[in-house]
């Protein structure tokens, strides 16, 4: 079989494998996918006062994320939730995911972890977490003799 030239070719060829195996293999090819939820997305970066964590959590509400620290791993755990229960259902295509997800990050050194604050707005949780106040640059001025 020789080898698809670019994905469009690949994705095509897993059209048409979606398309073979209707019926109860298909819906065991889905639990699979679920058993593959993606990870939540981040983003870190530094400011001159905090490290700043943004994760992407498209249809998650804010009372089904839990944060935790242990050490200095952050863990984010949460749930998307299926919106409505549809008793007669013939799905012509069936991406989203529903389930539980954890994801966790090493912290950088220095992480003032009881002054952190999280906010979660339109799909996206930020989580400032300020440094240690010996971690803070300083300025030291220089005077002329």
């Amino acid at each position: 079989m020789a080898m698809p030239k670019d994905l469009d070719e690949l994705l095509s060829m897993r059209d048409v494998m979606d398309r073979a195996l209707v019926g109860t293999l298909s819906r065991s090819l889905h639990q699979v996918d679920r058993m593959l939820l993606p990870r939540p997305t981040m983003d870190m970066y530094e400011t001159p006062e905090a490290f700043v964590l943004k994760a992407s959590l498209p249809g998650v509400q804010s009372e089904d994320v839990e944060l935790s620290v242990t050490g200095d791993t952050l863990t984010i755990k949460g749930e998307v939730k299926e919106e409505e229960e549809i008793e007669e259902k013939s799905y012509l295509l069936r991406e989203r995911h529903y389930g539980s997800f954890s994801r966790s990050v090493q912290l950088p050194e220095g992480v003032n972890v009881d002054a952190a604050d999280a906010n979660f707005s339109a799909g996206v949780l930020i989580l400032t977490l300020p440094k240690r106040a010996e971690l803070k640059a300083k300025s030291i001025p220089v005077s002329a003799k």
